[in-house]
């Protein structure tokens, strides 16, 4: 029998405050927010997107310990979402300053933290099923440490695992070859506007704006272009 595909999240969960503005202020100024808002985000909106279209969703990342890390855990929680990667005590969740603009552009500035403290001896508790499919962002690989925790668990993992690559807009950041499956490699960022499958399985991912590689052949092709 076939196990129903999970949705596996190892985007980075940041907490996200978030405020709309007219324009960005000029440097040394002031801008009056029109509206503000303070949420879990990062990874956790395609795993909410998936958890909403009836895909059981695991997060595979680290949250931490204290008010954001709380935060998270219980807005994940209230979407359904397993969290199997205990806390480390030591650190809390990193936030993201979001600043929307009148033209709907994104401008970011992160404060990192326990998301980026993952050891593949964590991830390596987590059962991978071939029928699942694996979700991570280029965030993945822009921090040191945790890039060489997650290469070092994705050489570990079934090369047939179905896997979705949003690159974001630090792709230029990443420095290493980035292998899913069997390989992947650092892609392009107009990557990340483009869908590559209809498949129904996958439509979740519509809302994460990433490239879906379906199997390790596919990702050869996707590197390759």
């Amino acid at each position: 029998m076939i196990s129903s595909p999970r949705f596996l999240g190892l985007d980075t969960v940041m907490i996200d405050f978030v405020v709309k503005v007219a324009a960005l202020p000029e440097r040394g100024m002031d801008e009056l927010a029109t509206d503000r808002l303070v949420t879990a985000g990062g990874g956790f909106n395609a795993m909410s997107a998936a958890a909403r279209q009836g895909m059981a969703v695991t997060y595979l990342g680290q949250l931490g310990h204290g008010p954001f890390a709380t935060l998270a855990r219980t807005t994940l929680e209230q979407e359904g979402i397993e969290i199997p990667v205990g806390p480390s005590e030591d650190v809390d969740l990193g936030i993201c300053f979001v600043f929307v603009d009148d033209g709907g552009e994104r401008t970011f500035v992160t404060s990192p933290g326990a998301e980026g403290r993952i050891r593949a001896s964590e991830l390596d508790t987590v059962e991978i099923r071939e029928s699942d499919v694996l979700f991570m962002s280029g965030y993945d690989f822009v921090y040191g440490e945790l890039c060489e925790q997650v290469l070092t668990w994705l050489r570990t993992i079934p090369a047939t695992l179905s896997v979705a690559f949003d690159p974001g807009p630090r792709v230029g950041d990443i420095e290493t070859t980035v292998p899913i499956g069997c390989c992947v490699t650092s892609a392009k960022r107009e990557f990340s506007r483009t869908s590559l499958t209809k498949s129904s399985r996958l439509s979740c991912f519509s809302l994460a704006l990433g490239v879906v590689v379906s199997s390790c052949d596919e990702a050869r092709k996707v590197v390759s272009r």
